[in-house]
């Protein structure tokens, strides 16, 4: 069994994983969102088979939207998801205001919200 900090470690990894890596079998499929002017991008079998990755992408601003990523760890009943959502500041800042990941199999949850920025 492993501790917070090794399940953490493995989630780690995996996300550096989809950052840097794609497979032959990788597909990718671009349309609407269905929300206003956005494109949704999604990824099947980037790092993993069955997984995935969806970018939503607001054209109109041309920024990200979103982030859902879908994968395991060591095996498919290792479900880990990543959720993240991006907001903008006042002067025009792009940042993550929310992040969830999601370790099924482990029962672990880790949530992030960023607010409360103030000019310096």
């Amino acid at each position: 069994m492993l501790n917070l900090a090794g399940v953490l470690r493995l989630v780690g990894s995996v996300v550096l994983s989809w950052m840097l890596l794609t497979t032959p079998e990788t597909e990718v499929m671009v349309g609407p969102a269905g929300i206003g002017n956005d494109t949704r991008l999604i990824i099947h079998n980037y790092l993993k088979p069955r997984d995935s990755v969806t970018l939503v992408f607001d054209n109109l601003q041309k920024q990200i939207q979103s982030i859902q990523v879908s994968s395991y760890l060591d095996s498919p009943s290792d479900a880990v998801t990543v959720s993240a959502q991006f907001s903008q500041l006042p002067d025009g800042t792009h940042y993550v205001s929310t992040m969830a990941v999601n370790g099924t199999s482990k029962k672990l949850t880790v949530a992030m919200q960023n607010s409360d920025y103030q000019k310096m």
